[in-house]
């Protein structure tokens, strides 16, 4: 279920981002600083914008629409040659006596219906394009028809706090092996996608909880199985000599585990290597307590034998003897 909601969200979600709020079809939009009051940087040398800078039509001090007309040749030679294309060139009743006029507005068309001067826009997303207004047109009417038109700059949202790609996907980590949900924002945008991120949540939720849940039952498991064996140990400590509880204690860890997986104390070695030394035979007769001859012979190759008699062997025996009392037999077949 939750890899469907996914696929269903990751499919259609360009589209809600354009039907659900018109903004996101402009949240590339890239404008030069040209378009930008003084009063939107936060300092003039450095151009930094405020967070709050909203893009205007751009009229340069320079320009002064009252004048009167004067003539095409001289408003077309003024144009470069590269920008005489892109330019409206009206006939010479109406060309006011301007400079050129020039805005960069890549990829976008900044539309006004109710103002009457024209304006085009170029192809190419480096260059100014041109506009041309007719010679009736004050400034001052310029900015009537700009404040009726229906544009609330207060409404309007900059162009850096638009959410871009980087800023859609989720940024939640990977908790419990679950899949981050790509957030939307709005989130709350339709009845529809609210519903179906809330339920994503929760399905992740209700996995995760179920999860943990499942890791701490285990290890409540273990803990009493190692604690049952500890108590059933400690019982049979004084009821067995040392060397069979010994015994035992490796039968019980190595219990659950392959031949390959058992793992055996040094002090279990020696013992092991002390029954192989007395006979073969009671050696053979642990095929499952026993560890294998190459295991043995490892720690054998450990030890530094020399030739003649060992001290520490002598010294066992005298232990031995010692035990022992004089007329007993054993006594004088070691001595």
């Amino acid at each position: 279920i939750l890899s469907n909601l996914l696929c269903f969200i990751n499919r259609f979600r360009a589209q809600w981002e354009i039907y659900i709020d018109p903004k996101y079809k402009e949240k590339d939009l890239r404008v030069c600083c040209k378009h930008f009051t003084q009063s939107a940087y936060n300092h003039p040398k450095r151009k930094s914008l405020r967070w709050n800078a909203v893009p205007t039509l751009y009229l340069p001090e320079t320009v002064d629409l009252d004048e009167p007309a004067a003539s095409s040749s001289s408003n077309v030679a003024d144009v470069p040659s590269t920008e005489k294309s892109a330019a409206t060139l009206l006939p010479s009743t109406e060309v006011p006596a301007v400079e050129h006029i020039s805005m960069v507005v890549p990829d976008v068309i900044f539309s006004f219906p109710q103002c009457d001067g024209a304006m085009e826009v170029s192809s190419s997303s480096e260059n100014c394009t041109s506009f041309s207004s007719s010679s009736n047109e004050s400034s001052s009417e310029i900015g009537a028809a700009l404040s009726d038109h229906d544009y609330h700059y207060k409404d309007l949202q900059p162009f850096s706090s638009v959410p871009g790609p980087s800023q859609v996907t989720s940024t939640a980590t990977k908790r419990g092996g679950t899949i981050p949900l790509p957030r939307i924002n709005p989130r709350c945008s339709t009845p529809l996608l609210s519903n179906i991120m809330s339920t994503a949540r929760k399905i992740q939720k209700r996995h995760r909880n179920s999860r943990n849940k499942y890791k701490r039952k285990c290890q409540e498991v273990q803990q009493k199985k190692r604690s049952k064996e500890e108590n059933a140990l400690e019982v049979l400590r004084g009821l067995v000599t040392p060397f069979l509880f010994k015994m035992l204690q490796c039968q019980v860890r190595n219990a659950h585990r392959k031949p390959q997986g058992m793992r055996y104390t040094d002090e279990e070695k020696s013992v092991f290597l002390g029954i192989q030394k007395r006979g073969r035979s009671a050696y053979n007769c642990l095929p499952m307590l026993k560890p294998s001859r190459k295991t043995l012979r490892a720690v054998t190759k450990k030890l530094n034998l020399s030739p003649g008699i060992n001290d520490i062997i002598m010294e066992a025996l005298h232990q031995r003897t010692d035990a022992m009392e004089e007329g007993d037999t054993p006594r004088k077949k070691f001595c």
